[in-house]
Parts: C-alpha cells; structure tokens; sequence
C-alpha cells in the first residue's frame, strides 16, 4: 500500500478494519448517551424532586428550619443519603 502497488486484500483489510472502528466508537456513544437518558437522568431528577420538596415542606416563609417537620419528613433517609453518593449535587 505504502508503495502505490497494495493488493485488492490489503485494501479490504484496511476497509474492514476502519469500518468496525467507526462502528465501534458510534456503539460506544450510543451506549454513554442510553446510560445519560435512561440512568443518570432519572436517578437526578428524583434527587432534586426531593430536595425541592425538602425546602418547600421544612422551611417557613421566613427561611427558619422547622425541626418538627424535618423529622416527620417522609424523604429524610434519601436526602441525607444523596449527599453521599451523589457527589455531583
């Protein structure tokens, strides 16, 4: 190939080869996007739900913290958690 004179299974080699690293790299971003939409996104969005409905149940209008309401609060246990393992939020 190098000198102009490759022969018709070098050519195919190198074809095949480029083909499957294409296909390769588009299997693997379709696998990081499918991860994002039906994992990442929906384990986020019940995180911020809940701390939404953290400040909205536990806060009065004047922003003091309500003790009596945080431990009655139903997602109490998945708010303190998220802390931990959610480093993003």
């Amino acid at each position: 190939i190098i000198n102009g004179h490759g022969t018709s299974d070098s050519k195919f080699r190198f074809a095949f080869t480029m083909f499957v690293l294409v296909l390769n790299l588009i299997i693997q971003g379709m696998l990081l996007l499918w991860i994002k939409i039906y994992v990442m996104d929906p384990s986020m969005r019940a995180v911020q739900d809940n701390y939404a409905s953290f400040h909205r149940d536990i806060f009065d209008e004047q922003g003091n913290l309500d003790l009596a309401a945080f431990n009655d609060f139903d997602g109490k246990g998945e708010l303190c958690q998220s802390a931990l393992s959610n480093t993003g939020f």
